[in-house]
């Protein structure tokens, strides 16, 4: 189990049903959910060093692509200048409802992002991604399926 998730995403049954899913597959003890890009920096740019500890810095993110205020693609540009030097070991989920071929190769291009998922998240999506090379160690799975991180993006 992870300690803390993030989810960014601009729609309320989105975080909802996320924040359901996540619980029911015991996929982190916290989720934060946070309503855009620029939510999400102001939490890190508050993040003294001493908070930033395993409690506060997440784990993994879930991030929408097309939001107000700050979208997606801003946030992971952003992240990158000011927030993954800091605390390196935070990834990233792209959840998008629209499966753009084009975003999807420019997610493949972020060694950030370690998976591109069509909204909504579902029970088996959660559970297969416990199985990601990148997040098997939080969750006792044994690597029965022998996944690489190709073989595994293309497997969801």
């Amino acid at each position: 189990m992870l300690n803390l998730i993030f989810s960014i995403d601009d729609d309320k049954v989105t975080q909802m049903l996320n924040q359901m899913i996540f619980n029911r597959t015991a996929f982190a003890k916290k989720c934060l959910a946070f309503m855009n890009g620029a939510e999400a920096i102001n939490y890190f740019q508050q993040l003294n060093e001493r908070d930033a500890s395993l409690d506060n810095v997440p784990a993994l993110i879930f991030l929408d692509l097309n939001m107000p205020v700050m979208g997606g693609w801003q946030f992971l540009n952003k992240m990158e200048e000011e927030v993954i030097q800091r605390f390196p070991g935070i990834k990233i989920v792209i959840s998008s409802s629209c499966l753009n071929p084009i975003e999807k190769k420019q997610a493949d291009g972020n060694s950030n992002v370690i998976a591109f998922l069509n909204k909504p998240l579902t029970l088996d999506m959660i559970n297969t991604l416990k199985h990601h090379p990148e997040l098997k160690m939080n969750f006792g799975v044994c690597d029965k399926y022998n996944l690489t991180q190709r073989k595994f993006a293309d497997s969801i």
